[in-house]
């Protein structure tokens, strides 16, 4: 039928007549092939034909009808062949799909291990979260042995190699945790009238330690002397705390330190020669000799001690400068009747040392070291003299005017600048002061102060409010701020960052929040610390072109800082929190029960500190990685001490960090480089540190803060037993 295939073995074709009735056809099947191709004829003219009115056309058991000359006798046949190509299909798209499966779990595996809570990421970041150290694992120094109840407090100092604890057992212990091996703790002798011992402060070596009890009453203990040389009571110090405290050294006159060297090399040349005498007439006593060389220490201990001072600042606006020679006190008061808030030592390079203290009206005092002694000054803070082509503020210029303010009317104007003489101060607004803190930023001389829910960084040396951060509640002294290592700025030479963050625990729950300000022009990546502070500056950019991501991290115990652009911290492990709240349940439900039995004692199985908790880090970028805390079997937390959580953490050396559990101090660390105290990897996070190798750091700051870490390593014991190696 020319092509097309019509068969039927009975058919049944119904057309409505005219009157309506329904005519049909039944046509069997047909034995002749003439008509059964009438019969295809039929039905294609059929459907070809425009009719006026529907037909139907029903097919039962059909067979296929093709063309004159083939055979009719056809049937259709299901064959079972596979074609290759159909294999090959189904194979590529079974790879595909594999594929696919592969690269979604790999990258939601990595996202969440980073522990990314918030912001977005750069490829800058990407890089850094890439090669970050944190995926190195703990490392630790075990400090055992001190002390058999609760550890109250530990305290560290940034240039010493000690570590002070104080215990629930009464004693005082100084650690030595870099000498090789571990040596004993060095109970200090401390005397019924000294307790409680609420605060610690440790010299820049070690050599000095203050101790301050809850009725006022300061306590030095010399290293060199190895006793207790002075006691005095300070009236603004009864019942509390000390705002700042530190060990400082006196600045000598340059003709001075030059007499002193020079006496310094004539001694050692008279210790050599005597040693060379001891050691030709062996009939000379071991004895003289160690009593020359004792007197000879003595010597040195005075010399010393004559140029050391400690400063104590005390709530009530009191200014304390203790002699460590005799124990001499001189007070000053910064302020009559307003308390203080807050207090922090500001130490910048080729700068006398600073005092910044926050009144409780709102009013920065900045207190300097002028020839050994303190002069006091109000910082007018200005918001309006960011960048603006204003005449700058000097120290000299500020110190002439007796009010402060955060905004200024100026009322007279002389060209194009506001005569500094013609500033009408306006009253600060009232703020919430009494949780207000200050953060230091030392190698650019800045702080950061909070007030309510607002930082503010700003100038010491000028007074310019350099930028407004919004903030949460945060829990009192655990605002940080850090910032990633500083570097020349690559069109002006300033001091720049490449990150600036600002951390701390919220108020109500223990998580700790993040806010890392980076700048993401490809071009000009750095933060430059001149932007702000000089109006001339129109190549770099400032704090006014940054870009602010917020990382958190939920259920913290505790952390600190390091200097590898990181904090540290430990955390309580999930099952473990568990766990507790299972038992608290449970024992509230037995509580009627057990009030009226004797409580049987039970064994309790030792605790092992891993199981308990587990240690992290969290870099400015916001990724977070978890790490083991390595435990040696048989050392475990004795279940009769009162630790349930973590609240001693103390910083030690650039990249560690001080624990107390219990009466067991660790000190953690990445990597395995023990050299605690050494600045050999600061700041790894950098891309310009790893790429560049460290070519634009500021050689200034690196250089004297190696000189601050080498100076005496030499001739000073890091075992605090002993004073020379």
């Amino acid at each position: 039928m020319f092509g097309c295939a019509f068969a039927v073995i009975s058919k049944w074709i119904r057309d409505s007549g005219s009157d309506g009735a329904d005519t049909g056809l039944l046509v069997g099947p047909f034995a002749d092939a003439t008509k059964r191709r009438a019969l295809c004829f039929y039905l294609v003219n059929l459907l070809k034909t425009k009719l006026t009115r529907p037909i139907t056309i029903r097919l039962d058991s059909p067979v296929v009808a093709l063309t004159d000359g083939l055979d009719f006798s056809y049937t259709l046949e299901s064959s079972s062949r596979f074609d290759a190509w159909h294999r090959l299909e189904f194979l590529l798209l079974l790879v595909f799909v594999v594929a696919i499966n592969a690269l979604v779990l790999k990258v939601k595996v990595n996202k969440e291990s980073s522990g990314y809570m918030g912001g977005s990421l750069t490829k800058d970041n990407t890089l850094e979260m890439t090669d970050s150290p944190g995926d190195e694992p703990f490392s630790e120094k075990r400090l055992v042995g001190g002390h058999y109840l609760d550890i109250l407090k530990i305290s560290t100092s940034s240039g010493s190699p000690f570590v002070v604890t104080i215990g629930l057992d009464h004693k005082v212990m100084v650690w030595s945790p870099i000498a090789d091996p571990i040596p004993s703790p060095f109970p200090l002798p401390i005397q019924s009238q000294v307790w409680p011992v609420v605060h610690v402060v440790l010299g820049n070596q070690g050599n000095t330690i203050a101790l301050f009890s809850k009725s006022g009453l300061v306590s030095c203990y010399s290293r060199l002397a190895q006793r207790f040389i002075w006691q005095v009571v300070l009236e603004g110090l009864k019942g509390s705390v000390p705002l700042e405290s530190f060990f400082r050294r006196k600045t000598i006159p340059a003709f001075l330190q030059r007499k002193m060297l020079l006496e310094k090399q004539k001694k050692l040349q008279l210790e050599l020669e005597e040693r060379e005498r001891s050691q030709l007439h062996r009939t000379t006593s071991d004895q003289s000799f160690l009593g020359a060389s004792i007197r000879a220490e003595r010597l040195e201990e005075g010399k010393d001690l004559e140029l050391m001072e400690l400063t104590v600042m005390a709530k009530n606006g009191a200014m304390y400068t203790i002699s460590c020679d005799d124990g001499k006190v001189s007070e000053e008061n910064i302020t009559s009747s307003k308390a203080l808030v807050s207090a922090r030592r500001l130490t910048s390079a080729r700068v006398s040392d600073r005092l910044i203290c926050q009144v409780s009206n709102g009013i920065i005092m900045v207190a300097t070291s002028v020839n050994n002694k303190w002069k006091f000054r109000k910082l007018l803070v200005q918001e309006e003299k960011y960048n603006k082509g204003q005449s700058l503020l000097t120290p000299a210029a500020m110190s002439r005017h007796s009010s402060v303010g955060s905004k200024y009317r100026p009322f007279h104007v002389t060209g194009s600048q506001t005569s500094l003489s013609t500033l009408t101060p306006v009253e600060p607004p009232l703020h919430n002061l009494t949780t207000s803190t200050i953060a230091i930023v030392s190698f650019v001389g800045m702080i950061v102060r909070t007030r309510d829910l607002v930082a503010e960084l700003i100038d010491v040396q000028t007074g310019t409010l350099v930028r407004k951060f919004n903030i949460g509640q945060f829990v009192k002294n655990s605002f940080r701020v850090f910032h990633s290592e500083p570097q020349h700025c690559r069109f002006c030479g300033c001091a720049s960052v490449r990150s600036f963050s600002l951390v701390y625990t919220e108020l109500d729950t223990n998580t700790v929040i993040m806010h890392t300000f980076s700048i993401e022009n490809r071009a000009k990546n750095n933060i430059c610390w001149r932007v702000e502070r000089d109006p001339r500056e129109t190549r770099c950019l400032g704090f006014d072109s940054v870009t602010e991501q917020q990382h958190w991290l939920e259920g913290s115990e505790c952390w600190n800082l390091t200097d590898m652009n990181m904090i540290v911290g430990i955390v309580k492990r999930k099952q473990a929190a568990m766990a507790v709240k299972s038992e608290t349940h449970s024992s509230a439900l037995r509580s009627s029960e057990l009030r009226s039995r004797r409580a049987k004692p039970k064994d309790s199985q030792p605790v092992q500190i891993s199981d308990t908790w587990e240690g992290f880090t969290m870099t400015a970028t916001g990724k977070v990685t978890y790490h083991e805390i390595p435990c040696v079997p048989g050392l475990s937390l004795n279940p009769s001490l009162l630790v349930k959580r973590i609240n001693q953490i103390e910083r030690f050396g650039h990249k560690s960090v001080v624990v107390g559990f219990g009466n067991i101090i660790k000190i953690l660390y990445l990597g395995n480089n023990d050299e605690l105290l050494e600045k050999d990897d600061y700041d790894t996070n950098s891309p310009n540190t790893r790429l560049e190798g460290n070519i634009r750091g500021l050689s200034f700051v690196n250089k004297r803060r190696q000189n601050g870490l080498h100076n005496g390593k030499a001739e000073v014991s890091v075992n605090f037993s002993r004073l020379r190696e």
